[in-house]
């Protein structure tokens, strides 16, 4: 469809919602004015306390948009589609126009059209004014009240984008639903500020089960006020998968420390049935300490944590790595570590010839 066609058919659709509009406005003043003095009262009293509040639907109760809003909206949804198609950023269509108050009805609104709603957001925070922000943010906590609105993760990615005070509250509160939890300390780890991190621990401290994946959100975070926290969990959680979690973070954040802390847990028994990926982690630091750990492993009296740390080398193509697995292939008093370290060995030295100048 070319540019012209789809202009044509996108004006079609804003006539025929505005004529709704139109027609549902008539009807309405239609029944109001056959409707008994006393309910007409009542109605017009209503409307001049509140002309611009949202409505209620009245089977459910859900909010919706009030007809000017409604219409603003269904514009603004076909300007944006004209805009994509004509390569224009959201920044150059009428959304830049409206005043805070405006676009945060937008955003807060579950009835509007998505699209509609993340670029209002985006204005919004684009802004950057701390009345800007905190429109943005009531905005966003009232769409969060509605548990099926399709915006809500994209939305706190936005506010994630506003280094503030009220973000680092809004996304906050965000943790307080479960539905939106890791979403929310992704966001807040995105943030990076000390309040952010802290409000990320302090989530993980509060519900054990979710423990995990609120602290691999960490792994998003460049605050250095992550780290020591991380450590502290490495080395004292009896949980495998918060460990897991911590030390993929910290690997993530840089921290040399973490193959000598993961090594001094290998033998502990809580961490029994996670030591193949503990040593995975090992293997993906980029310090200097993953490969000198996962050689002391390999001569661990656990045959088990010896096969672990051999998986591990296995895809290392450094000459070290490939000596000893040749050396466990050999000697190693188990016959299945052997028969892994054979098997590896003939993987790693064919990585090495195929990395190797003139082969």
């Amino acid at each position: 469809m070319d540019l012209a066609s789809a202009r044509l058919r996108n004006a079609a659709l804003l006539g025929a919602g505005i004529v709704a509009v139109a027609v549902l406005a008539i009807t309405s003043r239609r029944a109001a004015s056959e409707s008994s003095p006393a309910e007409s009262a009542r109605s017009s009293s209503a409307s001049a306390v509140a002309p611009v509040e949202a409505h209620a639907d009245a089977e459910h109760g859900e909010r919706s948009m009030p007809p000017a809003d409604a219409v603003l909206a269904a514009r603004l949804a076909v300007e944006l589609r004209d805009a994509k198609l004509a390569g224009k950023k959201t920044h150059e269509t009428s959304l830049d126009q409206l005043d805070d108050a405006a676009l945060a009805r937008l955003v807060g609104d579950v009835a509007a059209d998505v699209e509609v709603r993340e670029a209002a957001a985006i204005v919004l925070a684009r802004r950057g004014s701390p009345e800007s922000t905190s429109a943005l943010c009531e905005a966003v906590l009232e769409s969060i009240r509605h548990g099926m609105d399709p915006a809500r993760r994209n939305l706190l990615t936005i506010v994630s984008t506003v280094a503030s005070p009220a973000a680092t509250a809004a996304l906050t509160r965000a943790l307080g639903d479960a539905e939106l939890r890791v979403y929310a300390a992704r966001a807040l780890a995105k943030l990076g500020t000390p309040e952010s991190v802290s409000a990320v621990l302090a989530c993980a401290e509060a519900d054990p089960s979710d423990a995990a994946p609120v602290l691999r959100a960490l792994e998003r975070t460049q605050s250095p006020d992550a780290v020591a926290p991380l450590r502290a969990r490495i080395e004292s959680s009896t949980s495998p998968a918060v460990v897991r979690a911590a030390a993929a973070a910290a690997v993530r954040l840089g921290d040399a420390s973490v193959p000598s802390m993961l090594l001094a847990r290998v033998d502990d028994p809580v961490l029994a049935s996670a030591r193949s990926e503990i040593l995975d982690i090992v293997a993906s630091s980029k310090g200097g300490g993953a490969r000198p750990a996962l050689l002391e492993a390999t001569e661990h009296p656990d045959a088990a944590v010896r096969a672990a740390a051999i998986r591990s080398l296995g895809r290392d193509p450094n000459a070290l790595a490939r000596e000893r697995l040749q050396r466990l292939a050999r000697e190693d008093a188990d016959p299945d570590v052997r028969a892994l370290a054979a098997s590896l060995t003939t993987k790693t030295s064919g990585t090495a010839h195929a990395e190797s100048p003139g082969k």
